[in-house]
């Protein structure tokens, strides 16, 4: 257990919105995510990372990104530059 981010180290998670009618984050063209139904795929799985300290998919196991350099509204994954913006 991660204390100062709240998280368990490793552990397989999902990202449920809050929305009607609690669709899961997932992963889709291998960059880009979305929000769907709960399909059970892996591009839906995600996973705290100790020694980077971001979240990344089992699907590639890259990071969530928010483009310019957190300025804007649109998360992609990509590469792992560890920094938190």
């Amino acid at each position: 257990m991660n204390e100062e981010y709240g998280l368990i180290v490793e552990k397989d998670f999902y990202v449920i919105s809050a929305m009607k009618p609690n669709r899961y984050l997932e992963v889709i063209n291998n960059r880009n995510m979305v929000v769907k139904a709960r399909n059970g795929q892996r591009g839906q799985v995600w996973y705290f990372d100790q020694r980077s300290l971001t979240i990344k998919t089992r699907i590639n196991n890259q990071s969530w990104h928010i483009q310019s350099n957190g300025g804007a509204t649109k998360m992609e994954i990509q590469g792992t530059n560890s920094q938190w913006w």
